[in-house]
């Protein structure tokens, strides 16, 4: 990964952001993490990598046309809101209304995190309800026991709560058996559960406090890039709903007898052509990115060390929040 200083011209974006992109040659894609969180950072900021790959791939034909820059949520939204960037790959949709920021749009989740709990096997609970009586480690700086004390009192939930300065005291005092379960973001609990002993040792529940939204921000003043990007995202989810894979993206575009399919991947209609790009577009997406399954595999899921279950970021069809809009 590239990390660059942000001293790119102000006003770049706007009401042309496709054109100056593609006379620039590459994606101006800001990264950004939350420092407070010692573990599952690296994978979730490779999850935006490959959503800016998948941009960059969607206008070039090219995924490696990218320049990344990292910066803090705070600051990547300033520059994101004076045009220094093209768009910001995955934040939570809460820190834009935090900040009130006129200046920016949420486009689509790319992942759904939010506060769960994790408990060790084989004597875990298998659900909230058997946590009832139990001690839970939380941390005590930012939001989190406030959500958990405000859940446990919405779901009449006797929850033994433990509070510990940060997550790193609190998932140590977890870890040596001081406490029956640890509450966190569902992300930085794969990432815990990774570091000592995986998936064997402990289960993450697919209870949620309440999910939280992520992913890519852009700048407010051109509705044909938000539309863009949005679909993006759409194109890499439907791809999954429809079995379109890195594998077999360009062979389904030539065969496929699904006149859905053939509209999606290009081989007829012009989809492309009104987002500004080629009616391939799709096909190359996936084919050098891979669908939306593929790449939460192998940055969140399965093929990853954090091997966290699709949960909340499962297909509608399959139980989970994500959905595409209809290609059509």
């Amino acid at each position: 990964m590239l990390a660059a200083a942000l001293f790119l011209a102000p006003g770049e974006l706007g009401a042309q952001t496709l054109e100056a992109v593609r006379e620039r040659g590459f994606v101006n894609c800001g990264l950004v993490d939350d420092p407070t969180t010692p573990e599952g950072g690296e994978s979730r900021f490779r999850l935006g990598l490959d959503f800016c790959r998948a941009l960059a791939a969607a206008i070039f034909d090219d995924a490696g046309k990218v320049l990344l820059f990292n910066a803090l949520p705070a600051s990547a939204l300033e520059h994101l809101a004076e045009g220094e960037l093209d768009l910001i790959a995955r934040l939570s949709a809460g820190d834009a209304v935090a900040r009130a920021d006129p200046g920016v749009r949420f486009t689509a989740p790319l992942l759904v995190d939010g506060q769960g709990f994790m408990v060790p096997l084989p004597r875990g609970a298998a659900n909230l309800n058997q946590l009832t009586g139990e001690k839970v480690c939380v941390a005590e700086a930012g939001e989190a026991r406030a959500r958990l004390e405000e859940f446990a009192a919405r779901r009449s939930l006797d929850l033994d709560i433990a509070a510990f300065e940060g997550l790193e005291e609190a998932a140590a005092a977890f870890f040596d058996g001081t406490c029956d379960a640890l509450s966190a973001s569902r992300i930085a609990l794969a990432g815990l559960r990774a570091a000592n002993g995986g998936p064997d040792g402990y289960e993450i529940l697919p209870d949620l406090i309440a999910p939280d939204p992520t992913g890519p921000f852009v700048a407010a003043d051109d509705a044909d890039w938000l539309d863009l990007v949005r679909w993006t995202l759409f194109a890499l989810i439907e791809a999954e709903e429809r079995g379109i894979t890195a594998e077999n993206a360009a062979q389904r575009r030539v065969d496929s007898d699904d006149p859905a399919v053939a509209r999606f991947l290009g081989r007829s209609g012009s989809l492309g052509q009104q987002l500004g790009l080629d009616d391939a577009w799709v096909v190359w997406i996936v084919g050098q990115v891979g669908n939306y399954g593929e790449i939460y595999s192998r940055h969140i899921g399965e093929e990853s060390p954090l091997k966290l279950e699709r949960g909340p970021n499962a297909l509608w069809s399959r139980g989970g929040l994500l959905q595409s809009m209809a290609f059509q």
